[in-house]
């Protein structure tokens, strides 16, 4: 802990002052005493430890190299919209010719211009803007009733618990059954989930318009490529599938790519690829005379295999230890397949030269999967049974984007992962029973804060479960995974929890429904505060980054905030969940609803372009969901307003 603390104090003095400031040497000098003291490392001199600090990375270069990998916008007259994100690393021009520029906060044309991020982003930012929208029309349904219920439902002769005040004003505190009017509170709340269901059954024809239309933005290779998902497992010649196919729609083949069945060799390459990375740059900080911590104390060593992944308690005797370890296990690999399991291909890939050359290839390999077994199995066909390839049916379908398949996956068979997920799932589920029962023991105003906590923990906390434990082939399916997993642990701590904290009497006291407005002012502008600031970005680059050896490995840190597009669908999801879930006992907690998902709207953008890291492309397989899940919680909103009248 001291060492860490030091070490930041040290890139802190030296960040404020340039190299050539004497003050900022020694402040950065006295920090590297300091840490050589508590981590036992022999004296030295003032003159000997700024020789190092001049040697050693720098925010500025850090900063610098942040800034280059922001989302760029380039001109493309090929696109739709007249331009396209640039790759990383990718310029058009220098200084003041140069045609690489940010894209704007703001502009009129912000929402069509997050089309070049692909459909998944696209699709988020335009249905969190419509939600926006329509529970705004629904909060203003039900002012009527907020209003009828501050004037009838304050009773002068009612104390304590049940007084219509505070921010319960406007709420079912302290109604009586007769204080209810169906004029004023029955007729609006069905009318709010009326127009939420009408919504959410157009939101699905809208989304394949807007899908449709994004797509036209942008051109991908997945516009020109179907996929085999059962490939022969003797055909390794990718050019026997361009002749095949080239023969049957008569189109040009622009490329084939076969994906091998070698996906433990590649984790085993990248690993020994990371720790031969890391030697190198542990060679390059002692080429430039800045002196390396070889030895750990025993909580460090302790520690060291579980943080060495994160850039904390990096040596490079254990880099060596665990390389002979990694190139252990590669020669026993290589020994093990030195027969055809090399060349076996688990898909493959054609890429058409026209659109028009790819949906006759889906269409005419459109098969069920049970006609498919029959004729591969028996030999047998119908007579609209596609050409087989090589005595068999092929499997054909629209592949993801590339950057989308996880390849390094290709080994695990579909029962593993099966198994994996199911583990996964229910250890997410003893995490949601802990917490909730660790809400029911709140008293007072402890629930909030209990439950806002738990909201900011919980992505980093799933994700590490399913980092362990599940394996996928596409990214969407992580994602996938992700949002249902995170979904029912946000809306059990945030939602279910405060409801069972109380006893039937109980939930419509002014102290429930007080907790339900705090949980929802939380959840309107604090946790988009905190998510802008990123305290963990923030802890990694200043404090995580300065602890590497050279810039190289320090501006890896540097390279955008991590974040899920699952985790943000839930986050909405959950806020919706929580206003409708207690709309009709506490109609004003649909304007913080709203107003929550507006800020969360300019947070996202915000963060989007200049904070988070980029990610690959996704489709739109969670925007699927989440319109479900919208229809989920109307009816949800139902049983639970007869529950409270």
């Amino acid at each position: 802990f001291f060492e860490i603390v030091a070490s930041a104090g040290l890139v802190s003095s030296y960040a404020r002052g340039s190299k050539g400031s004497l003050r900022a040497l020694k402040r950065a000098a006295l920090a590297l005493q300091i840490q050589a003291f508590f981590s036992c490392q022999p004296y030295r001199s003032t003159r000997a430890l700024a020789v190092e600090v001049l040697t050693m990375p720098n925010l500025q270069a850090a900063e610098a190299h942040r800034q280059s990998h922001l989302p760029h916008k380039i001109p493309e007259p090929a696109s739709a919209l007249g331009f396209r994100r640039a790759r990383v690393g990718e310029r058009v021009g220098e200084g003041e010719t140069s045609e690489w520029h940010l894209y704007p906060l703001w502009s009129w044309t912000m929402i069509e211009q997050l089309d070049s991020f692909g459909i998944g982003v696209s699709l988020y930012f335009r249905q969190l803007l419509a939600m926006t929208f329509i529970v705004g029309i629904c909060a203003a349904i039900l002012t009527p009733s907020v209003n009828h219920n501050r004037r009838n439902c304050d009773h002068d002769a009612v104390r304590g618990p049940f007084r219509n005040t505070g921010l319960s004003r406007g709420s079912a505190a302290g109604c009586f059954a007769d204080d209810l009017s169906v004029g004023q509170n029955v007729g609006p709340d069905i009318a709010v989930c009326v127009i939420i269901l009408v919504a959410a059954i157009l939101a699905d024809y809208i989304r394949s318009v807007s899908t449709k239309r994004i797509d036209d933005n942008q051109q991908t290779p997945s516009d020109y490529t179907v996929m085999i998902r059962n490939p022969p497992s003797h055909i390794v010649d990718p050019d026997k599938y361009r002749d095949f196919f080239k023969n049957q729609f008569d189109d040009d083949i622009v490329l084939v790519t076969m994906s091998k069945d070698n996906g433990e060799l590649m984790m085993l390459m990248a690993t020994r690829a990371g720790y031969l990375q890391d030697l190198a740059d542990f060679d390059e900080s002692l080429t430039n005379s800045r002196r390396q911590r070889n030895e750990l104390g025993c909580i460090g060593k302790m520690l060291q295999p579980y943080l060495y992944s994160m850039g904390l308690f990096k040596t490079p005797d254990y880099a060596r230890a665990e390389l002979e370890t990694v190139e252990a296990k590669l020669k026993e690999k290589i020994g093990e397949n030195t027969g055809e399991d090399w060349h076996k291909p688990r898909s493959v890939f054609v890429t058409f030269a026209t659109e028009a050359a790819m949906e006759r290839a889906l269409q005419t390999f459109e098969v069920s999967a049970l006609r498919r077994w029959f004729s591969n199995t028996t030999g047998w066909e119908f007579q609209d049974t596609p050409l087989a390839f090589e005595g068999r049916v092929l499997n054909v379908c629209r592949p993801v984007e590339p950057t989308e398949m996880q390849w390094h996956t290709s080994h695990v068979r579909l029962p593993e992962r099966v198994v994996r997920m199911f583990v996964s799932f229910a250890l997410t589920a003893a995490l949601i029973a802990c917490f909730v029962l660790a809400a029911t023991q709140m008293t007072g105003g402890a629930l909030p804060a209990f439950v806002t906590i738990v909201n900011t923990l919980l992505p980093q906390l799933l994700k590490g479960i399913s980092g362990m434990v599940e394996i996928h082939r596409e990214y969407g399916d992580e994602q996938d995974s992700m949002f249902l997993k995170l979904l029912g642990a946000r809306v059990a701590n945030t939602g279910i929890a405060a409801f069972v904290s109380f006893n039937a009497r109980e939930r419509g006291t002014k102290e429930a429904l007080d907790q339900v407005m705090v949980i929802l002012i939380l959840d309107a502008f604090f946790l988009p505060l905190i998510r802008a600031l990123d305290p963990y970005d923030l802890f990694v680059r200043r404090v995580v980054g300065p602890q590497q050896p050279t810039q190289r490995a320090m501006n890896r840190f540097w390279s955008g905030a991590e974040w899920t597009i699952a985790e943000r669908y839930t986050d909405v999801a959950k806020t919706l969940f929580v206003g409708m879930f207690y709309a009709a006992a506490v109609p004003v907690g649909l304007w913080l609803t709203a107003a929550s998902m507006l800020v969360n709207f300019l947070v996202d953008h915000y963060c989007l372009l200049r904070l988070w890291g980029r990610k690959p492309d996704f489709d739109d397989q969670i925007s699927r969901r989440f319109i479900g899940v919208v229809s989920i919680i109307v009816l949800v909103h139902v049983v639970a307003t007869q529950s409270f009248f």
